[in-house]
């Protein structure tokens, strides 16, 4: 009785140490090679048998490596044994082993991919990091807004110029028809020559004929425009924005020509024409019209945040487009080719000026009339 007592704490303390034992590629390789011996077999009988070369054959019997898991399915298989057995590198005497191998190898299994997981996810991060690093670095501060705003006795001047990395853009109006008007960098170096009343620039910085290659601030604080060869004026440019900021929140009030006004309009600044006979779009928070004419389709907008009021008429050969501002009253109207969608004549005037000039009481009458009386603006 004593006997079989002290047998079976053998049994218990050898299953103990078994619990506490690593997969040795070693003695799994001791292993394989008494299984093939014990079968009569050489490493290229086993070898065909599996359709598997000698050579892995040899590496896993010496335990320089471990086959992969299909593999050891097909090798346990062949040999009679589980593949818990063939991890331990042994027989198995009882479950509570079986369990121990299965548990170390999950363990295992766990602890690599876990690895390889942790791995891949600081990776990720660090690509993250350094790509926002960049785009930080090449990104702060270099985009810029200036505002273009002269008022002089007889001609107003306006217009925007927008600052990237490398690039310029450049527009700048009058607000009448002259027959030369030209850009000028400190009073005698002409930049370039616009149309009737308005000059498009659009440039890269250090590769450009046009603009010197000197700083930003020296050539927007000696700009100047010419005008019919008789009046030079020098323009007078403010910085309205610079993307200064890590984080940007919705600013209800934004400030232009230092008169403070909220984007979101009252109810009560909509035109109740415009309300009564137009149709609101709640995405673009503006109204809209559109219906036929004769031979013409008419499409009309109102702007809430801007207070633009657009007006095309639209024939087979023309779009006739006016756009006015009723907080300005300044109105931009151009004609462009249907379908070629070629700029034709494009003029700004000022309804201050109407009793004054003639020529502008003929351009905006026809739009005045039909359109601003109609819908009460």
């Amino acid at each position: 009785m004593d006997n079989d007592e002290e047998l079976k704490d053998k049994d218990i303390k050898k299953d103990k140490k078994a619990l506490n034992e690593e997969i040795d590629p070693k003695k799994v390789g001791d292993f394989l090679r008494e299984l093939r011996k014990a079968k009569g077999m050489t490493q290229k009988d086993v070898a065909n048998d599996l359709f598997i070369t000698r050579q892995a054959i040899s590496l896993w019997e010496l335990g320089n490596c471990m086959p992969d898991y299909d593999v050891v399915l097909q090798i346990s298989n062949y040999y009679g044994i589980t593949i818990s057995e063939f991890y331990a590198g042994r027989y198995l005497n009882s479950k509570e082993e079986s369990n121990s191998i299965i548990n170390k190898l999950i363990k295992g299994i766990s602890k690599k991919y876990g690895r390889l997981l942790n791995i891949f996810i600081i990776t990720i991060i660090l690509l993250i990091v350094i790509f926002l690093g960049y785009y930080f670095l090449n990104n702060y501060r270099k985009i810029q807004v200036y505002m273009i705003n002269n008022d002089e006795e007889n001609y107003n001047i306006a217009g925007i110029i927008t600052k990237s990395v490398n690039d310029i853009y450049l527009n700048i109006e009058v607000n009448k028809t002259v027959n030369d008007f030209c850009l000028v960098y400190k009073e005698d170096n002409i930049v370039c020559k616009g149309e009737t009343n308005y000059i498009i620039l659009s440039e890269t910085l250090g590769y450009s004929e046009k603009i010197p290659n000197i700083s930003f601030d020296d050539f927007i604080s000696n700009l100047y425009v010419n005008i019919d060869n008789e009046t030079k004026i020098k323009l007078n440019i403010n910085k309205e924005y610079q993307n200064d900021k890590l984080f940007f929140f919705k600013d209800k009030n934004i400030a232009v020509n230092d008169e403070q006004f909220s984007l979101e309009s009252n109810e009560e600044d909509i035109p109740k024409k415009i309300k009564e006979n137009f149709e609101y779009d709640k995405d673009n928070n503006m109204y809209y019209l559109s219906y036929k004419e004769d031979d013409k389709k008419i499409s009309i907008t109102y702007v809430i945040d801007t207070h633009i009021f657009n007006v095309q008429e639209i024939n087979d050969s023309r779009i006739f487009v006016w756009v006015y501002n009723i907080q300005t009253k300044m109105l931009n109207s151009y004609t462009e080719t249907n379908l070629k969608t070629k700029l034709r004549e494009k003029r700004i005037v000022d309804f201050s000026l109407v009793d004054s000039n003639e020529e502008i009481e003929k351009i905006i009458g026809y739009f005045s009339k039909k359109y601003l009386e109609k819908y009460g603006l």
